[in-house]
C-alpha cells in the first residue's frame, strides 16, 4: 500500500486516521497536517509523520484524505493543487463540495468523494463512495481497500450523496436516540443504567446482524418476533398507530433537504 496523508484530523478525519494507523502495514507511512499543532503532535506520538503544511503533505503522499470544513475546503485545494499529479488519489470527506468543484481547482485528477459516519472511529463505519471518471477500476479498488480499513463501503452516483447523509451519515444519531430511550425506559422500571445500556445496545446489534444474515424481508423479521395477542405486537401496533415510520421518514428527509441546501449555498 502506498503512503497516505490526512489534511485535517478533527473528529472524523482524526478517527479515520487512527483506525488506519492501527491497521496499517509496517512499511506504510501516514502523514498528517492540521492547523492545530496539538493534534499534529498527538498523531506524531501515535506513529504518524506530522508535516508543516498541507502542501508538504500532498507532495509526500500518494493518497490524500481531505477532511477540512466546507468553508475553507476550496482555499485548501488551491493551496495544494500544484502538488497533484496523475499518480495521486484525492479522497474528499468534505460535505457540499462536489467532484466537479474539486476538478475545477486541481484539474482532471483521480478524485473520490466519500461520506463516512462516526462508527468509523471503531472500524465499523459505513461509507458512501463515488469517484471521478479519471479513476480506473484499479484506482477505485485501491482507494476502497483503504476505506474498508475503517468499515464497509457502498458505491453510488454522486447525486445520491444527499440520500447517503440520511441513511448512513446521520443515521447513527437516530439509532443512538432509539437505544437511549430503550435504556431510559428500562431504568425507570428498575434495571440498572449499565445493564440497560448494554442490553439495549446488544439488542440493536443482534437485530442488525439478523437483517444482514437473513434473506427474509424486514416485514417477515418483524412478524417473526410478534405473537398474536402477545407483548411485542402490542408495542408494534402502538408505534405504528402513532406514526413511527412517518417520523423516521421526516427525520431522514430533514437531513436530506439540509444537505441539498448546504450544497446550494456552497455553490
Amino acid at each position: 500500500m502506498r503512503s497516505i496523508g490526512f489534511i485535517g484530523v478533527g473528529n472524523m478525519g482524526g478517527a479515520i486516521a487512527k483506525s488506519i494507523l492501527n491497521k496499517k502495514d509496517g512499511a506504510d507511512t501516514i502523514y498528517v497536517f492540521d492547523a492545530d499543532d496539538k493534534k499534529k503532535d498527538d498523531f506524531a506520538g501515535l506513529g504518524a509523520v506530522a508535516t508543516a503544511s498541507a502542501k508538504e503533505l500532498t507532495k509526500a503522499s500518494d493518497v490524500v484524505f481531505l477532511g477540512v470544513k466546507p468553508d475553507i475546503a476550496l482555499n485548501v485545494l488551491k493551496d495544494i493543487a500544484s502538488e497533484f499529479n496523475s499518480n495521486k488519489i484525492l479522497i474528499s470527506m468534505v460535505s457540499a463540495t462536489t467532484i466537479e468543484e474539486i476538478e475545477n481547482i486541481i484539474g482532471g485528477m483521480k478524485i473520490m468523494r466519500i461520506m463516512p459516519n462516526t462508527p468509523a472511529m471503531i472500524g465499523e463505519g459505513t461509507t458512501a463512495v463515488c469517484s471521478s471518471n479519471n479513476m480506473s477500476k484499479a484506482d477505485v479498488d485501491e482507494a476502497i481497500a483503504i476505506i474498508e480499513m475503517f468499515g464497509s463501503t457502498y458505491m453510488i452516483e454522486e447525486d445520491l450523496m444527499h440520500c447517503a447523509i440520511g441513511i448512513s451519515g446521520s443515521s447513527p444519531a437516530y439509532t443512538y436516540m432509539y437505544i437511549k430511550q430503550l435504556m431510559n425506559s428500562a431504568i425507570t422500571r428498575g434495571l440498572s443504567e449499565k445493564t440497560a445500556r448494554d442490553v439495549a445496545a446488544h439488542a440493536v446489534i443482534g437485530a442488525a446482524k439478523m437483517v444482514l444474515s437473513s434473506t427474509e424481508s424486514l416485514d417477515t423479521l418483524i412478524d417473526n418476533v410478534c405473537s398474536k395477542g402477545g407483548t411485542t405486537i402490542e408495542a408494534v401496533n402502538l408505534l405504528e398507530s402513532n406514526g413511527f415510520y412517518e417520523l423516521v421518514d421526516r427525520g431522514f428527509n430533514a437531513a436530506y433537504e439540509k444537505s441539498k441546501a448546504m450544497s446550494e449555498e456552497n455553490n
